[in-house]
């Protein structure tokens, strides 16, 4: 019998033939599998490519195996030996299947490694790395005034679409809009926001605010280096068509850049939200008011979107997110309630949806339930690789669970994505103050400064800074100089800035008496401290009272408020424990004090904790109390906190310290 008749022979009698049916349909099923499995976690398209080549490979790995388990191919088998053959055809044939399964989990088990090695040496969490970087510019609204909030809307839409695209990075929508109506060429806003492709455009709509109104769109991409267009397109179409003209726009700008657009990109691409044009106009109207921070109007606008289309899930997940701002920014806490109804309608409706875990998300951010929140903006960052928003979410819950490092590299990640963003600047360098990194806190503080040179906390960091570094009060003071004249006196704060600076600068404080409304609980404890250095105590005491009493019923009112809600404590106010103190009263303050130390821990939030930490720390000295104090700044040095040598050098609140061995010795450790 010739060797091709044999190995036919052997393919049918050892049901090879049935193996391989059975690993070519898993292997279809896997592949299935590992295209949504990549979608998901934003990892590289080549990747399938990987799976689908070690599946292949593991076809002759298969058939030579099996086969190769008998050497010889007999035409006939004699009948005394019958019984001896069907048994080793039995154990031929569990052979080939064990093959057939060691073939497919080796292949398995070699692309793990890759997809393990990719994540540990490339690291998914860069999203500019390898990326085609680009901004979609404010679509510039030729049609009716009125209809502003369309193409801002539109302009959102095609963002979103164009951000689930894993070979894509997108600029936020808040570094864009910074351009609105700019001059500049393309080459310095592709300078300025480290992007290669800009899409700008222009929409108008036939009849102002009319959700049957026929809407002409025209994109354009734009290629930095050059300056050429690299496609264009006009659409123009009934208000019924505009999802489909926005998923074809974030289709063709993939096609065009070159970009494979994997399976599950393209579902959330082609997704409408809803068949209510209607609906969508007020939950357009909705999103302009929230993005001027009109919550209550927006609100508004979101309700009467659900009461057009019942079934809108993103309209239900944007008025549940704007209900819990309104609660937690003090406005209105009674809306708690309606806020998690509609979060569960939009669970209900859409769980799935980008939309509805990132409204989940901001609402166990704002509650503190980090480890809820994480799980819902990692599905978020998972299907938008370039949500600023949530990885910069993610990044601020990491800086609070005390993961610096992860934090630092997440927040630097959001700030790639959004590099006109001054709070991610700004509360980069503040994370670099904590960790007493001071060049690079400079760095990122004076970015964004130059953003935002009205902030009197980007300022106050800054000086912080420079007093901190090396415990010389010199450069700090220059520093202080030019601040106050741009931001005033409120960037003494009520800590270290007014004690050490008091001579020079204080009087810019004193200019609201203790029942102006205008004074924060800070402001006034600040002013308390001015007075008190200027020895009018009757004045100060009235400072220290208005501090106490105005924080005091501030969180009785909002905090207790979301306590019955949400059965969570929050972290208080540092003001009334300082005050008290102030006030003499500081066997008060330390009961106060320490019970916060107790229910704000470091373990619990790496920000607020050292912050009471060191409260107690200072109240102690107030009292007397010395080596309590010490204790505390010995705890508060070991970790990032506010607190280091510079500071303790220069600050007067420590001078009762001074000649204390312990004192003395925590200084020395800490300056080695």
């Amino acid at each position: 019998m010739s060797r091709i008749k044999r190995l036919i022979r052997e393919v049918h009698e050892r049901s090879l033939w049935q193996a391989l049916v059975v690993y070519l349909g898993a292997s279809f099923a896997v592949l299935e599998a590992v295209d949504l499995f990549i979608g998901y976690f934003g990892l590289p398209a080549w990747l399938f490519g990987v799976a689908f080549t070690l599946l292949v490979v593991g076809l002759p790995f298969l058939i030579l195996s099996s086969l190769a388990a008998r050497e010889e191919y007999a035409d006939d088998v004699p009948p005394e030996v019958a019984e001896e053959a069907a048994e080793e055809d039995r154990r031929l044939r569990l052979l080939t299947w064990r093959n057939a399964a060691a073939s497919f989990v080796v292949a398995l088990a070699v692309w793990g490694v890759v997809v393990t090695g990719w994540l540990v040496f490339a690291g998914s969490a860069q999203p500019s790395r390898d990326r085609k970087m680009l901004v979609v510019l404010p679509f510039d609204n030729l049609g009716a005034l009125e209809d502003e909030y369309f193409s801002d809307g539109l302009t959102d839409a095609v963002n979103a679409r164009l951000g689930v695209i894993h070979g894509l990075g997108v600029i936020s929508r808040q570094s864009a809009m910074q351009y609105k109506s700019s001059d500049k060429s393309a080459g310095e806003i592709g300078e300025e926001l480290g992007v290669e492709y800009i899409l700008e455009g222009t929409v108008q709509r036939e009849r102002p605010g009319d959700p049957g109104s026929r809407v002409r769109v025209i994109p354009q991409l734009i290629r930095v280096s050059d300056d050429t267009h690299v496609w264009a397109e006009t659409y123009d179409d009934e208000m019924a068509e505009i999802f489909r003209v926005q998923s074809d726009i974030a289709e063709r700008i993939a096609l065009a850049l070159d970009i494979t657009l994997l399976e599950p990109d393209r579902r959330l691409v082609r997704r409408r939200s809803t068949d209510n044009q209607q609906a969508y106009e007020y939950y357009l109207r909705g999103r302009a008011h929230e993005l001027n921070g009109e919550l209550r109007a927006a609100v508004s606008m979101y309700e009467t979107a659900v009461e057009q289309d019942p079934n809108f899930a993103e309209a239900y997940a944007a008025l549940g997110a704007a209900i819990w701002r309104l609660g937690f920014s003090g406005q209105d806490v009674s809306g708690l309630p309606n806020a998690r109804a509609a979060l569960d309608k939009a669970v209900q409706l859409g769980p799935d949806l980008v939309e509805t875990h990132l409204a989940l998300g901001d609402r166990y951010y704002m509650s503190r339930w980090y480890d809820s929140a994480t799980v819902h903006l990692e599905f978020v960052r998972a299907r938008q690789p370039s949500n600023s928003e949530a990885i910069a979410r993610i990044g601020w819950m990491q800086r609070r669970q005390g993961k610096w490092e992860e934090h630092v590299e997440t927040i630097e990640t959001a700030l790639a994505l959004d590099p006109r963003n001054h709070r991610l600047a700004g509360g980069l360098g503040h994370t670099f103050l904590l960790m007493r990194q001071y060049s690079e806190a400079e760095r990122y503080l004076n970015r964004a400064i130059a953003m935002a040179p009205e902030s009197s906390a980007y300022h106050g960091w800054l000086v912080l800074v420079y007093l901190s570094w090396d415990g010389s009060p010199e450069r700090a003071r220059s520093a202080l100089q030019e601040a106050v004249s741009r931001v005033g006196g409120a960037v003494l704060g009520d800590g270290p800035l007014i004690r050490v600076f008091a001579d020079d600068f204080g009087a810019d404080l004193d200019r609201f008496g203790p029942a102006d409304e205008a004074s924060t609980g800070d402001d006034l404890l600040a002013k308390a401290r001015w007075h008190g250095r200027r020895n009018q105590s009757e004045l100060a005491r009235a400072y220290y009272d208005s501090a106490r009493a105005r924080t005091a019923a501030a969180y009785t009112r909002v905090v207790d408020s979301l306590e019955a809600r949400e059965g969570r404590r929050a972290c208080f106010t540092r003001v009334p424990g300082r005050a008290l103190a102030g006030l003499g009263r500081t066997e008060e303050a330390v009961i106060y004090a320490k019970k916060h130390t107790q229910l704000c821990t470091t373990s619990g939030d790496a920000i607020s904790g050292p912050l009471r930490v060191m409260d107690l720390a200072e109240i102690y000295v107030m009292a007397g109390m010395y080596d309590d104090a010490i204790e505390q700044l010995e705890y508060t040095l070991s970790i990032p906190s506010p607190i280091n040598a510079g500071l303790l050098i220069v600050d007067p609140i420590w001078d009762p310290l001074r000649d204390h061995p312990r004192f003395q010795e925590l200084l020395e450790s800490d300056t080695q």
